[in-house]
């Protein structure tokens, strides 16, 4: 049976925060640790829908207070790249004046859009913003969820020891401000993956 070869990925991160250095060690997740990792951001994300769906009737009544002009450059807002792509479409970039078109052509799509969005009705106009709000509330939730968990799994101490067992005992037990640089040394080394020169060990056999 043929192998699947991984590169055994680690990374060392030194932090000092109010005078106190403190060594942490980034370890890849294995498969077993995935699947721990996936549960553990599922039960997270579903506490953060919760309180999004309490959130919405909230936001909607928000919404309803402002004019009609607000909600339709707030729709705008949300449609831009829409616009944008749509008049991309239609011109050549290497056209000299490729930028000037463009410009040209979304605003007159933006335009026509705004006269219809002005007519629409408010409440209607307030439940579409809400939905999409929402939909991009859950999406950042889900991401945020991921990045928690998976920084909870694969990070260990200097003798390459799991330190935490879930996401609330890592919050619980970090300063936000050391997370805040844990998250950023996470993204680094996950980009790094893969590439084999960041690792002593060129890859283990493991199937």
């Amino acid at each position: 049976m043929t192998k699947n070869l991984f590169y055994n990925r680690e990374k060392k991160i030194g932090i000092q925060f109010d005078n106190i250095a403190r060594d942490f060690m980034l370890i890849a997740l294995s498969a077993k640790d995935k699947e721990m990792m996936i549960a553990q951001a599922q039960k997270n994300h579903a506490n953060a829908v919760k309180l999004l769906a309490e959130a919405a009737d909230s936001i909607r009544t928000i919404y309803l207070l402002q004019d009609i002009e607000i909600l339709a450059e707030a729709m705008l807002a949300v449609e831009q790249d829409k616009f944008v792509a749509k008049a991309t479409l239609t011109l050549a970039e290497d056209e000299s004046d490729f930028q000037e078109k463009m410009t040209a052509k979304v605003e007159i799509m933006m335009n026509a859009r705004r006269s219809e969005l002005l007519k629409a009705n408010k409440e209607k106009l307030a439940d579409k913003l809400v939905s999409l709000e929402m939909q991009r509330q859950i999406h950042h939730a889900w991401f945020c969820a991921v990045v928690e968990a998976t920084l909870a799994m694969a990070l260990h101490d200097e003798n390459r020891q799991r330190i935490f067992s879930s996401i609330d005992e890592m919050k619980a037990s970090i300063s936000p401000e050391v997370l805040e640089t844990l998250y950023e040394a996470l993204v680094e080394f996950v980009a790094e993956c893969g590439n084999a020169q960041v690792f002593l060990k060129p890859h283990t056999s493991k199937g």
